[in-house]
């Protein structure tokens, strides 16, 4: 199914369907987006960005697309640098769904530990068991809970729903890795002692932040910022988002999961699909910016249901 959405009016519309046995092949996905842009496009309306999920027919169709179109370049004898789609002259950003990409991250963290670089260039270590400790010791605490949003379906991987975005997202929270972080520093055990908290988990809580910030980052729909969430808003020349995504890509440049007796380090599709994203977002700004808008809502760009 395919919808066109407005990222300045409050529209949508589907517009587009197909019936398949299976997956849709790439071939036909990629005939098939090429015929509705050129559709859309003779009713006068502009496409400036495509969303899908990270499936792997999905991908390969965009990357098929943005090989085409650098091809292209190269045949005309220039060089294309940025990650682009071009039909009949119109350029398009392929951008992936964020709440999927939320979702990889963390379902490869529930069975992996994540390696990143602090701002201090520090190699650090993000464990999910830090997140379940901290539950362990914070739920006995009633009302005076640090992280109340947490409960089982959120913290045990039996029992996480992995398909349900809120699930991750109230993890990778900033009212966690505050919980995590004040637990820490106050050396915080569970009730019958068996269980600590120790001072490599600020690591942890601050890979969360950073996830924290990343989601809010690409989510925001006011054009200020509210309640102290101030990457929640909207994007533009002097809002914080173009620094902060640039210093997001490097620090994702540098990330990966490592098995729990780390011997094996692996890069899962959602790292590099996310340090994609946040380069069509960047691309997106300044394309809008020439068509003469001075900011953009960056949670307009559609989610995939």
């Amino acid at each position: 199914m395919f919808m066109l959405k407005s990222i300045f009016g409050k529209w949508k519309q589907p517009i587009a369907y197909s019936f398949c046995e299976g997956t849709t092949k790439t071939p036909v996905l990629i005939r098939t987006i090429k015929e509705i842009v050129r559709a859309v496009h003779q009713t006068g309306l502009q496409i400036v960005a495509v969303v899908c999920d990270q499936a792997a027919t999905n991908v390969a169709a965009i990357n098929s697309l943005v090989n085409d179109t650098k091809a292209d370049y190269l045949r005309k004898g220039s060089e294309l640098r940025d990650r682009i789609i071009e039909v009949d002259g119109h350029q398009i950003i392929p951008i992936y769904d964020p709440p999927h990409l939320l979702k990889g991250i963390s379902n490869n963290f529930l069975t992996k530990n994540i390696l990143y670089k602090n701002k201090k260039e520090k190699t650090c270590v993000a464990k999910w068991q830090h997140i379940i400790n901290a539950y362990i010791i914070d739920n006995p605490c009633g009302r005076l809970r640090l992280m109340k949003n947490l409960t089982d379906q959120h913290v045990y991987p039996a029992k996480i729903k992995k398909m349900k975005v809120s699930c991750c997202s109230q993890v990778f929270s900033n009212r966690v890795a505050s919980g995590i972080t004040r637990m820490s520093l106050d050396g915080s055990r569970s009730v019958d002692g068996s269980v600590s908290m120790e001072k490599d988990t600020l690591q942890t809580a601050d890979l969360l932040l950073f996830f924290d910030d990343l989601f809010n980052s690409i989510n925001g729909n006011t054009r200020y910022p509210t309640q102290g969430k101030i990457l929640r808003s909207a994007v533009s020349n002097t809002s914080r988002h173009l620094r902060f995504w640039n210093e997001a890509i490097v620090m994702l440049k540098n990330m990966s999961f490592i098995t729990l007796d780390g011997k094996q380090k692996s890069l899962p599709p959602s790292l590099k699909n996310w340090i994609i994203t946040l380069e069509g977002f960047t691309l997106l700004q300044k394309k809008l910016q020439t068509l003469g808008f001075t900011y953009f809502l960056p949670r307009s760009i559609p989610s995939i249901p």
